[in-house]
């Protein structure tokens, strides 16, 4: 729950009409720091992770997330809505529960489909862990 995880946020241009996504958003941590000064779209696959961010967020009256239950591999964004996408400790993790499947082309399509849903300009900030 340590905010300074999301100090890179900094490195990118970013206001209150800015939209950003958080890939594997987990409890919120770099999604609440972000939503002070962008609009937040918290996707995670575990609902639990998304129940407690939603909890975190009424209780904190923090109104700029909205967290999504999705698969990084089947976002379901239109083209064109995001000015920045944030991976921290995510993409390692793609295809993970997809048994059989080729891990590195399973990331190699997470990262062609959230490229597709970029704004032209938009940027896509990946993290991987230190193990």
């Amino acid at each position: 729950m340590d905010a300074t995880r999301a100090d890179f946020q900094y490195l990118f241009s970013l206001n209150k009409k800015s939209v950003v996504l958080d890939i594997g958003s987990g409890y919120g941590t770099i999604s609440v720091s972000v939503s002070r000064r962008a609009q937040v779209v918290a996707l995670d696959h575990t609902w639990e992770r998304l129940s407690f961010l939603k909890k975190r967020c009424q209780q904190d009256k923090i109104t700029d997330i909205i967290p999504i239950c999705a698969d990084s591999l089947e976002l379901p964004f239109a083209e064109n809505q995001f000015d920045l996408a944030i991976l921290n400790g995510v993409l390692e993790w793609v295809g993970f529960f997809r048994k059989g499947e080729d891990p590195a082309k399973l990331q190699f399509q997470a990262l062609q489909c959230i490229y597709s849903i970029l704004k032209p300009q938009g940027n896509l900030h990946k993290v991987l862990l230190q193990i």
